[in-house]
């Protein structure tokens, strides 16, 4: 009875920390804004919202590029 529980423990603490693992490698390893190519026109992320806006119609602010000026300036 021991033995079941050790292993049902070490499972759950196993699956706990791998679910924080994969948390943190997906909040800090993301990249900026990303450009898609294609056949179509050329689509860049929203850094605030990740919106995929036309390149022709984003706003941008430094380096940083926003779909609209609610975007840019919030």
């Amino acid at each position: 009875m021991g033995t079941i529980i050790r292993t049902l423990l070490l499972t759950a603490l196993f699956y706990l920390l791998a679910r924080v693992v994969q948390y943190f490698l997906s909040r800090f390893l993301t990249s900026s804004p990303k450009v898609e190519e294609g056949d179509g026109p050329i689509l860049v992320q929203c850094v605030k919202c990740g919106t995929w806006t036309p390149k022709e119609t984003v706003f941008k602010r430094g380096e940083h590029i926003y779909c609209s000026e609610n975007c840019a300036a919030g």
